[in-house]
């Protein structure tokens, strides 16, 4: 039996009396990742891993009451076993394992199995009952390996370096633009950033890779370097290089979807996602031997579907409502 239960306030443990990445402010929140959808202002006291209460707290502009263990140490709360296990998500993402009474359930917030040379790799964690996102959910999404498409990346950049013109990514500013900062550190000489992902990067990157990154000031590059430059912003980060024309591209799980790039108005897509694929959540879903697997978020029908025709018990996060 799953020892936790979706309410209108995000997933809820009754025997500890906490929240999951609640949706609203609350008494006690366990904070898988500090991605805005998982984590939210407003809460009385916080566990999450180090980076994570790191992260928020630059984001939010304040400290917070937070308890900070680090992976696989367990903090006891009102009798459940608490502790975070590597996500793979983006750095400072976990898992969350709760054991009561011999109970175990992991919900494991959003995750990637590939290693992207960042965050800390996915592990498998074996549970009564495995609690999984499902993003992307459908056969349809399945990644090429992620040098692969930083090679992708690598030629689009150089054809556009030939004509004159700037290359800007657009990328989400925890996580993913790190990410790539790091794959590119070795293959691109300087790469600028939009102030949204410069502000994170202390916390993020090692320091070799710091040398690397140039801040885009105000959202500006100057004249003289703008021609072969290589940047990185948020999806609503404005960059500015003057008389210099620039390509635009977006990375993203969703661009292996026709016609996501054309609606993001971007001339180029290239598919790197930071969750999990089709294959992966297979694979995470039965490394888990769970006796229930529970989807929430995304194609959870789908999967559930699938998981149960294939003799794995499967429902979704609204079977459990509280």
């Amino acid at each position: 039996m799953s020892l936790l239960r979706l309410t209108s306030s995000g997933w809820y443990c009754p025997q500890g009396d906490f929240y999951v990445d609640p949706t609203r402010p609350v008494s006690k929140a366990v904070i898988t990742h500090a991605h805005a959808d998982h984590a939210k202002m407003g809460s009385q006291h916080y566990l999450c891993t180090p980076l994570t209460a790191k992260l928020l707290e630059q984001r939010w502009e304040q400290t917070m009451e937070a308890q900070t263990p680090e992976y696989g140490q367990v903090t006891v709360v009102n009798g459940v076993r608490v502790s975070f296990h590597p996500a793979g998500h983006v750095p400072g993402s976990a898992q969350v394992r709760l054991e009561y009474k011999g109970e175990v359930t992991v919900i494991t917030g959003d995750y990637k199995l590939e290693d992207d040379g960042l965050s800390t790799p996915f592990e498998p964690i074996s549970c009564h009952t495995f609690i999984s996102e499902s993003t992307f959910a459908l056969p349809v999404f399945q990644w090429q390996r992620q040098e692969v498409v930083i090679q992708q990346m690598l030629q689009w950049h150089q054809e556009n370096t030939q004509k004159g013109m700037a290359s800007l990514v657009h990328a989400y500013s925890l996580g993913k633009a790190q990410r790539l900062i790091v794959q590119l550190a070795p293959f691109v000489d300087r790469i600028w950033v939009h102030p949204a992902v410069a502000q994170l990067n202390p916390l993020i990157l090692p320091t070799e890779m710091q040398q690397k990154v140039c801040l885009a000031e105000a959202g500006n590059i100057p004249a003289s370097e703008a021609k072969d430059a290589f940047i990185i912003a948020p999806p609503t980060g404005k960059i500015h290089t003057g008389k210099t024309p620039c390509k635009q591209a977006f990375a993203s799980g969703w661009m292996a979807v026709r016609g996501i790039k054309r609606r993001d108005n971007v001339d180029q897509g290239f598919v790197i996602s930071d969750h999990a694929d089709w294959p992966a959540l297979l694979q995470a879903c039965q490394q888990s031997q769970a006796e229930q697997v529970v989807l929430t978020h995304g194609y959870k029908d789908t999967l559930a579907q699938y998981l149960t025709e294939n003799g794995q018990a499967a429902c979704v996060d609204t079977d459990l409502m509280l």
